[in-house]
């Protein structure tokens, strides 16, 4: 090893050549398409904030001063293309950060049936942060849920095509996701087994890791039949869908839910191939807009304040897509924090129901007791019983989050609406049934 290695004035940088930051440097690892005789070979490689490509050999590392973590790009695919790369490298301005938004939103819009519109500005800031994850302390699980035929997979394909070396997975191994983490994929896993369902799922603590990069301990094997305990840190992104609820509490608390239904209007609409233009001419937007951009988003990371409405676990969440949304526009950042604060609304009526087996079924009855309601089936204003239920237990309801609760009871005959306002019709038979099913069960 050479003096001039060595040398205070060359600072070795020690990075994951796929993609890491230096205190005044991005890089990302690539592959680039190259014809070799009659067949074509994908080059690896890596590009820099300022528009250098370096081979990926040992030599050009040297002369570069980088020492990488890693020994070689595991899979690496071609997702940025020659010549988007090439204006990078001739000084072309790169996106503005609304700009890349408004691109990557009206492609899941063009595509996807989400409920609500501050999910289409969610899943957006989560496919731009994948570009920059080593920049946040934590990053999310984006977790679809919902039926089957419900747009979970669709939504999948989608985030794979734009996030960051996005691959979208049937089943995974624990060994085959730490092999894929080293070059940085963004995970997207559809409908695994056990990913996070069950408490002894062997991939909840790869999982759980993923959110805040922490080291895990895993066993390699070894040439002489022994095993050799290795540290690795899983530092890539995950997207998730599953008909199921995930039941490990840890694993849940890391994640952002997004609950999909069928929406007829996109059946009839495919997704195009990842190859193909349209998701293609946004990735390279992708690449040279985080090249251009990541000092201005980690700066804002760094200093975002606290969201008084959230616990320090969900500001964790979503304190890197709240940095992203406030270098788009005050509206966009705000959107998403009156978002937050609702999922963790309904996440309170949710538990509280749940804690007494069936709280809110038990309300009701006491409701309909109280007011001297002995009808088959009596007849309540839905305003009424959301308020006597935010003052029992001292919330401040969200009146269509209630109304989703008590009609998820399948206790409601009917909603009608009575001068003006709307008013459940309860039936009783069935309320009485599931309160001696819940007194036979605990």
């Amino acid at each position: 090893m050479s003096n001039e290695f060595l040398s205070p004035a060359h600072p070795i940088r020690r990075i994951n050549p796929m993609l890491d930051f230096t205190e005044d440097t991005a890089f990302v690892g690539i592959a680039i398409p190259q014809e070799t005789g009659k067949t074509c070979v994908d080059q690896a490689a890596v590009v820099t904030s300022e528009g250098q490509l370096i081979s990926w050999d040992e030599d050009n590392f040297y002369e570069n001063h980088i020492l990488p973590v890693i020994n070689g790009p595991v899979l690496i695919e071609p997702r940025w293309s020659n010549e988007s790369i090439a204006a990078l490298q001739n000084g072309a301005k790169p996106p503005a950060t609304n700009e890349i938004y408004q691109r990557v939103r009206a492609y899941l819009q063009k595509y996807l049936g989400l409920r609500h519109s501050v999910e289409y500005d969610l899943v957006t800031c989560w496919i731009m942060g994948t570009y920059l994850k080593p920049l946040f302390k934590c990053y999310p699980i984006l977790f679809f849920n919902a039926p089957y035929e419900s747009g979970k997979s669709r939504c999948l394909e989608a985030v794979s095509q734009l996030s960051l070396n996005g691959k979208w997975f049937g089943e995974i191994t624990p060994a085959a996701f730490r092999r894929y983490a080293e070059s940085k994929l963004t995970f997207c896993l559809d409908e695994l087994k056990d990913v996070g369902l069950k408490n002894d799922s062997p991939l909840i603590s790869i999982l759980l890791n993923s959110y805040n990069a922490t080291e895990v301990a895993i066993s390699d094997p070894t040439r002489r039949g022994g095993w050799l305990p290795v540290l690795f840190r899983v530092t890539s992104p995950v997207a998730m869908g599953n008909i199921q609820e995930i039941k490990n509490e840890a694993l849940k608390s890391r994640t952002i839910q997004i609950r999909t239904e069928y929406n007829p209007a996109y059946r009839n609409i495919n997704l195009p191939g990842l190859y193909q233009s349209e998701p293609a001419q946004i990735r390279d937007e992708l690449y040279r807009w985080f090249l251009g951009n990541w000092k201005q988003v980690r700066d804002g990371y760094q200093t975002y304040p606290d969201v008084p409405e959230l616990s320090s676990r969900e500001m964790d969440s979503y304190k890197s897509l709240l940095a992203i949304a406030s270098w788009i526009s005050p509206e966009t950042a705000q959107a998403l924090t009156s978002y937050a604060a609702a999922v963790r609304e309904e996440k309170i009526l949710v538990k509280k129901a749940t804690d007494d087996h069936l709280n809110l079924l038990l309300f009701i009855q006491r409701e309909l007791e109280a007011r001297g309601m002995d009808g088959e089936f009596p007849v309540i204003p839905n305003r009424d019983l959301a308020d006597a239920y935010g003052h029992q237990n001292n919330l401040r309801v969200n009146y269509k989050r209630f109304i989703e609760m008590v009609s998820a009871l399948h206790v409601v005959t009917d909603i009608k609406d009575y001068h003006g306002s709307k008013h459940f019709v309860f039936n009783r038979s069935e309320i009485n049934r599931q309160l001696q099913l819940i007194e036979t069960k605990f």
